[in-house]
């Protein structure tokens, strides 16, 4: 996991909860197989003191191998914790960006993505021509090259 800093650790838990908290101490849990755990003992504006515990999980094994995969696993506990009787309850899920910022996933129901515009013709539509021609042209045999190309490049880059 990458390591977050006690001041990024503020801002976040300040941001989540709308108002100032103040880090008291953090402590080391422990390390298992699947992740890491921390106590984050915190006083909030009225002064009252409150422990919450950071889990990550390790990236090594277990289907989560991709930070996805990991926040695909703690979005789900974060949308079904709270609905489970006497479970402990879920505050939130955050993210570590780029710039060692957190920010907060919040209390989701859907995601959504934004992207760059792409030009040109989607590759499934000539997919449905060869099926409905039932002809294979040489211009399909170079657009299958060219996307065998560019996927057999992508899949050659070793992940460490």
């Amino acid at each position: 996991m990458t390591e977050i800093k006690q001041e990024v650790l503020k801002k976040y838990l300040s941001d989540v909860f709308g108002s100032e908290i103040k880090i008291k101490d953090i402590q080391k849990l422990g390390e298992g197989f699947h992740g890491l755990g921390f106590s984050i003992d915190t006083i909030d504006k009225n002064n009252n003191e409150k422990r919450y515990i950071l889990k990550t999980l390790r990236g090594e094994g277990f289907g989560q191998d991709y930070p996805a995969d990991r926040a695909s696993v703690l979005i789900r506990a974060l949308m079904d914790y709270n609905s489970l009787p006497r479970h402990v309850k879920a505050i939130n899920v955050g993210s570590i960006q780029n710039d060692g910022k957190a920010l907060s996933i919040g209390n989701p129901n859907d995601f959504f993505i934004i992207l760059e515009e792409g030009k040109g013709e989607d590759y499934w539509k000539d997919l449905d021509d060869i099926r409905v021609e039932g002809v294979l042209k040489d211009e399909d045999r170079e657009r299958a090259k060219a996307l065998g190309k560019y996927l057999g490049n992508i899949h050659s880059v070793n992940y460490d």
